[in-house]
């Protein structure tokens, strides 16, 4: 687990990236507004289970709805 809070602080301070940290009302861990791009970050393959995989696809779809989410 440390190590993605390393890998998420690492890629979230990059040039135009923002970490979202832990809580954030996406539930997101990384934004580039000008890079144009959200992640979920997963260290391995079989850190998602099929149930919470659907739940990570679905915080990546609610937050492309538009008007649903507040940053």
């Amino acid at each position: 687990m440390k190590i993605g809070e390393i890998w998420q602080s690492a890629i979230g301070n990059y040039k135009d990236c923002q970490d979202l940290k832990v809580g954030h009302i996406t539930g997101l861990d990384i934004l580039s507004e000008k890079r144009k791009f959200i992640a979920e970050l997963k260290n391995r393959t079989n850190t998602d289970n099929a149930s919470s995989k659907k739940t990570n696809f679905d915080k990546l779809a609610k937050f492309k709805q538009p008007k649903k989410i507040i940053l």
